[in-house]
This record gives C-alpha cells, structure tokens and sequence, in this order.
C-alpha cells in the first residue's frame, strides 16, 4: 500500500499544473460537500430521535392540506444550470472513456494511469454538482446553496487559467493537443454560463398556490419597495 501510495504521488506529480490545481480544487469540493450532506444526515437523525427536538423540515408542497392545488414553476435559469452540469459530465465521461482505451491499448510498461485522475475527478464532481442542482428542485429553493456556487464560479476561473495556459502554448509553438485539452475547449461555454449562473445565484424556482385561473406566490412576498420577504419554505438546505 505504501508503495502505491508514493506511485499514486509521483504520477500526480507529473501532471501539468493545470491539471494538478483542478484535480485539487474538484477533489477538495468533492470530499466538503459530501461531508456537509452526510453531517446534515447525521444531525438529522439525531434530532429526530430525540424527543426534546421538534422537527419542523417540512415539504413546502407535500404536508399542505392544499398540496394537489400548489404548482411549482421552473424558470429557465435552472433548467441551464442543470444541462450544463450534465453536459459538463458528459464531456468529462467521453474523455475518461477515451483514455481508458488508450490505456488498454498500451504497453502494460508504457502506461500512465495519471492521465485517469482529472477526468475521473470531474466527472464525480460534475455528477453530484448535477444531482445537487437538481435536489434544488424538490426543495423549491429561491437561491442555489452557497456551496454549489462556490464550486461553480471556481470551476469557471481554473477553466479560463487553463484555456489561458493552452492559448499561451499555442502562442509560444509549445502546445500539444492532448485529450484533456479538447474536453476543456469543448466544456467551455457551458462552465462560462455556469459562473453567469453562480454569480446571480438565482434558482428561478417560484411556488403557487392555484385557486382557479388565480396564482398566489407562496415563496416570498413584496412587503416594500425593494424589500423581499422570504418565508421558511425557501431556507432549507442551503449549505
């Protein structure tokens, strides 16, 4: 194990800092969302429990005795944020599908498993990024949890380091087009639309009450001008 371990190490040591910087900032995420969820989980169960604790995480559309009558409306900005995150997957899928046939292909001597770390790492990021956007979604959330935001808008400054790293190379006549490179230029647009959507931080998300052809927002309520109400329906999982 040990000696894996230290080859693991020196292979990681041989990746172009690009690469190294995005496996640590996405492995990094990774390991701190899941901990949040499986904390979130734990203190869940705990105070469910125990009796002194009343749990008042409620479904803002499932425990309402007008449930069948509320409507929840999903505005465009979601439904950009999720395909990006699954196209982002996709992207980092084909790649790692890519290199591991070049792998098989290989001399068993002449392999670099190295190659396996950053479209490995991305594709479980972009995976659960992709089913956290979408758990969003079923907690009628107003804003994405900061967390998620977090992850998107670095997402978007180690693409533009990277694409200015590539860019620089071609400049210099030392750039050479390798997998990584391709699935970065082609994840682009959609990581770039990802930081607009962090920025903004906006679901698009709204709740209605239907009474008839009537629609009563039931998420926030305009008290002032400029002034935005929200109630607790809307602060649920936010990380």
């Amino acid at each position: 194990m040990g000696l894996l371990g230290l080859g693991l190490l020196n292979s990681f040591g041989d990746l172009p800092l690009p690469d190294q910087i995005g496996v640590a900032i996405h492995a990094s995420l990774l390991l701190l969302l899941l901990f949040f969820v499986s904390a979130r989980r734990v203190l869940s169960c705990a105070f469910r429990r125990a009796p002194m604790f009343k749990d008042d995480r409620r479904s803002p559309v499932g425990d309402h005795p007008d449930a069948e009558h509320h409507r929840v409306v999903v505005g465009y900005w979601f439904k950009i944020a999720v395909c990006c995150c699954f196209y982002n997957l996709l992207v980092q899928v084909v790649n790692l599908c890519y290199e591991t046939a070049r792998l098989i292909g290989s001399q068993v001597d002449s392999r670099n498993y190295s190659v396996l770390y950053l479209p490995s790492v991305q594709a479980l990021s972009w995976l659960f990024l992709g089913l956290s956007t979408m758990h969003c979604r079923f907690k009628v959330l107003q804003k994405f949890p900061f967390l998620i935001r977090l992850w998107w808008f670095l997402s978007f400054l180690l693409c533009m380091y990277t694409a200015y790293v590539d860019v620089k190379g071609v400049v210099a006549g030392s750039f050479s087009i390798s997998s990584h490179a391709i699935a970065n230029f082609a994840a682009t647009p959609a990581i770039v639309i990802i930081g607009v959507v962090s920025v903004r931080g906006v679901t698009g998300l709204e709740l209605y009450r239907d009474h008839g052809d009537l629609q009563e927002p039931l998420l926030a309520e305009e008290e002032e001008p400029g002034c935005l109400r929200v109630t607790p329906y809307g602060s649920s999982w936010d990380i």
